[in-house]
């Protein structure tokens, strides 16, 4: 008979216990949840929505746009430091003309709207101030060029102000 040899090695092992593992496994997600909360915490600090420069920046974006349907007026119906109502081209293949209808109530805080051809207005910019409209027009009474200028918010940070001009040149009507 033979006697089989049983080799015990004292101090050497192939794996990590199961209670290890878990004792790792909440170590490590401790620290990823600190280091995650860190760093929303900072990006906070630096980059917070509401910033005056980023709100000013989406309300120049805004005013651009406003612009860019003013740029394309064939007739101006009315124009004032609170309200632009205007025709452009057909836009939606109906053979129609549009109107648009520029609006701020005039009460600090309150935003401008903007409605296409008297549908519900839909506010544009947030929280204006100030607005004012300015042109250029010709001797004959065609406006060439037109500006806005708006106050955003409370402090002098939020100015925006923008200049374009009307190749179709319009005139203001009698209305």
């Amino acid at each position: 008979m033979r006697q089989q040899q049983v080799i015990h090695c004292e101090g050497i092992r192939s794996g990590l216990t199961l209670l290890e593992l878990m004792v790792s496994m909440l170590a490590s997600t401790a620290l990823v949840a600190g280091l995650s909360s860190t760093l929303f915490v900072a990006t906070q600090i630096v980059d917070p929505p509401s910033r005056p420069d980023r709100v000013t920046a989406q309300a120049s974006l805004e005013v651009d746009r406003l612009l860019q349907d003013l740029r394309y007026a064939t007739l101006i119906h009315e124009m004032d430091d609170r309200t632009v109502d205007i025709d452009v081209a057909d836009r939606d293949s109906d053979g129609l003309s549009e109107r648009i209808r520029i609006v701020w109530s005039g009460v600090a805080g309150d935003p401008i709207t903007r409605s296409i051809n008297g549908d519900s207005a839909v506010p544009l910019v947030q929280n204006v101030f100030e607005m004012q409209m300015t042109s250029q027009a010709t001797d004959s009474g065609e406006i060439v060029s037109l500006g806005m200028r708006l106050q955003i918010g409370p402090s002098s940070t939020g100015l925006v102000q923008s200049r374009i001009d009307l190749p179709n040149r319009p005139y203001v009507s009698g209305e």
